[in-house]
């Protein structure tokens, strides 16, 4: 990306300021744990799990619901994987750090935050009795980025809230309710 997007989105003051609190914490060991953890959401990875978790539903269990449920997770994730660099097209933020991570002019939003806004919205549906483990590592994740300097603060809310809407648009257009864990039916056999 470049500085040709046509809006250009200023970080804000509380987003300067996490930075640099971030940038006096950053070092070498915690980069490299941070970046480990961050590989876990990146599009690639995250879109192929949501394939051998579809493929996995879809040949193991005969449950028409929880076929439902796998189909909405590999779309919602298909279009997370998509969504940030449409956005980016149009909306452009350098980097908190560009020569840490990424490239420099493609902060708006966290791609990575998409991604885990999307699955923890379907997974605290599968499971919502497991929601806080659930949201906790999701904030782990999306945290990663900002103590990385790869984005900030607002980058990754954005993206994580356009993750939450893209998997709540997907499942009301496919007519996704939760599955919970007390249902008398094993999706699995």
């Amino acid at each position: 990306m470049s500085t040709d997007a046509p809006i250009d989105v200023p970080p804000t003051r509380l987003d300067h300021a996490i930075a640099d609190a971030c940038y006096r914490l950053a070092g070498p060991k915690i980069e490299l744990v941070l970046r480990g953890l961050t590989w876990l959401a990146d599009e690639k990875l995250m879109l192929a799990g949501a394939l051998v978790a579809w493929l996995g539903a879809r040949a193991l269990s005969t449950d028409r619901k929880f076929g439902r449920t796998a189909d909405q997770i590999l779309c919602s994730m298909a279009i997370a994987a998509a969504l940030p660099h449409i956005i980016k097209l149009v909306f452009v933020r350098e980097r908190p750090d560009r020569t840490r991570v990424g490239k420099a002019w493609d902060s708006f939003p966290s791609g990575h935050a998409v991604h885990v806004g999307a699955l923890v919205a379907a997974a605290t549906r599968m499971a919502p009795h497991r929601a806080g483990l659930i949201w906790s590592s999701a904030l782990a994740f999306v945290g990663t980025r900002v103590l990385l300097l790869a984005h900030y603060f607002t980058d990754v809310i954005a993206g994580s809230f356009l993750g939450l809407v893209t998997d709540g648009i997907v499942a009301r257009v496919l007519g996704v309710a939760g599955l919970n864990a007390s249902s008398d039916q094993n999706p699995l056999p």
